[in-house]
């Protein structure tokens, strides 16, 4: 390494450090202000906590109104409750861990690079990986199994680079834990090894993909009884009225948000083609790969948050394994504006990041020092409630409240109303992230509901919580 650049490097690479970091910190202080709603992180939480807690590893959310299985088979949200639990079922152990899924993907580029290739190429990497805007849209969104996919994608498309049989059906099997979805990928894979007549391979492939897809939506039902099916409506619109419907989606599809993210990997990928795109390559195995996820995401127009993962942790570690960097490095020209294509896609969500993080400042909830205090307060107070006693709140203090075995219900959204509830908390002045309802709306609940209360237990600009016996009548007015 050239010592003059050194300190420009150790300066560079101290930068990329806090960008690292920063996602953590914010989304640790946005748990504390009650900024994250209880959809999804409550859900998800209340998952962790019942799965590592309790008797069943298919427990019945409140939160969600439905039993966790019957809403997403994602089983490597299994060994992730259990370091919940490791952490004392803290919900800040949640950001944590999505955080550390997020990291886990340095080591690989780290480990890559050092190998093959320069400090230089290993710097690039982590800059593409830190302000891949699709990456940081899913740590926006915590907690989701989708985002933490990276990983799997990573190996994956390592094993398909070495061309070893063995660790690309490992991988394959590992990356279907992480969302239903994925098999579809996998089957796509098999086929195009299948062009190559690598039979084997393929056929593998290919079974594993239509077993795990026919467990999901066959057996699955007949083990756990009825799921929610995501997919069913635009699926019954595509079989009903495919030309219709199809029109309807390419009319309706937000074309910006996937131009958005995908953007700054049109350089690096044309890198990657220049030197290797005979058919039989990494570049048109992923290219199979991600097919059926194009398809199904441009049908259910879903590209953003944690769906971002999905397209940009493949190609990531495409242009990681495939020496794209080594290329394009070489070129100062198509690496500056590389560099300068990811920074200015993800510059948006880091400029958040950094006035949530110094300045306190959120468009979703209030974050100053007194609310932090009392919302501690509040977290002692219902510590007080009971397994056997309901509580019904706004969203987003749910996550800092939940514990194991809790009865807590969610305003609106998916929780099945009660004949009643024994306590009622609301967040006021819209302190928190209290989507689907408004400030109105929670104005008139503590109306209505106030003469039910026994005990007022904190009331002040952000909170009213009370304990009585509140009826559905109070709750949902008239």
């Amino acid at each position: 390494m050239n010592k003059s650049h050194f300190p420009k490097k150790a300066i560079f690479a101290i930068y990329l450090l806090i960008m690292v970091v920063l996602p953590l910190v914010t989304n640790l202080k946005l748990l504390a202000g009650n900024c994250l709603n209880a959809t999804d992180f409550g859900i998800f939480e209340q998952a962790f906590f019942e799965i590592s807690s309790g008797p069943s590893f298919n427990p019945y959310l409140t939160i969600r109104n439905l039993s966790f299985f019957n809403d997403h088979f994602l089983p490597i949200t299994i060994p992730v409750a259990y370091l919940v639990r490791l952490f004392n079922y803290y919900p800040s152990s949640l950001i944590i861990i999505e955080w550390l899924f997020f990291i886990s993907l340095f080591p690989f580029a780290f480990h890559y690079t050092r190998k093959n290739h320069s400090s230089s190429e290993q710097l690039v990497a982590f800059y593409m990986i830190i302000f891949s805007k699709g990456l940081l849209t899913g740590l926006e969104f915590p907690v989701h199994p989708a985002f933490w996919s990276g990983i799997g994608w990573f190996l994956l498309i390592k094993s398909i680079k070495k061309d070893e049989t063995l660790m690309i059906v490992l991988s394959s099997i590992f990356l279907c834990l992480f969302r239903e979805s994925f098999p579809f990928g996998i089957i796509t894979l098999g086929i195009y090894y299948l062009l190559f007549k690598k039979f084997n391979r393929a056929g593998i492939l290919i079974s594993i993909g239509s077993i795990w897809i026919g467990f999901v939506q066959v057996i699955r039902p007949k083990i756990f009884g009825e799921v929610y099916n995501y997919g069913g409506e635009f699926l019954s619109s595509l079989v009903n009225s495919p030309f219709s419907f199809l029109l309807q989606s390419a009319q309706n599809f937000e074309y910006a948000v996937p131009f958005k993210i995908l953007y700054p990997f049109i350089i690096p990928l044309y890198f990657v083609y220049k030197k290797n795109h005979s058919r039989y390559s990494p570049l048109w195995a992923t290219a199979f790969l991600l097919v059926p996820h194009f398809l199904l995401h441009f049908l259910a127009n879903k590209f953003h948050f944690q769906y971002g993962t999905t397209f940009v942790a493949p190609l990531l570690a495409l242009i990681i394994f495939e020496g794209g960097i080594k290329d394009l490095i070489k070129k100062p020209i198509p690496l500056f504006l590389t560099l300068i294509l990811f920074f200015a896609s993800s510059s948006s969500v880091y400029t958040k990041m950094v006035k949530t993080t110094l300045f306190n400042s959120s468009k979703k909830c209030v974050l100053t020092e007194e609310k932090l205090n009392l919302t501690k307060k509040l977290v002692d107070l219902t510590r007080e409630i009971k397994p056997s006693e309901k509580i019904i709140s706004t969203a987003g203090v749910i996550p800092r409240i939940m514990r194991p075995g809790m009865q807590i219900y969610q305003f609106v959204k998916y929780s099945k109303p009660q004949p009643s509830y024994q306590y009622i908390l609301l967040e006021k002045n819209n302190s928190g992230d209290i989507h689907p309802l408004s400030n109105e709306n929670v104005i008139e609940i503590e109306k209505r509901c106030h003469k039910h209360a026994l005990h007022v237990l904190m009331e002040n600009e952000y909170f009213y919580y009370a304990k009585g016996e509140f009826p559905l009548e109070c709750i949902r007015g008239k």
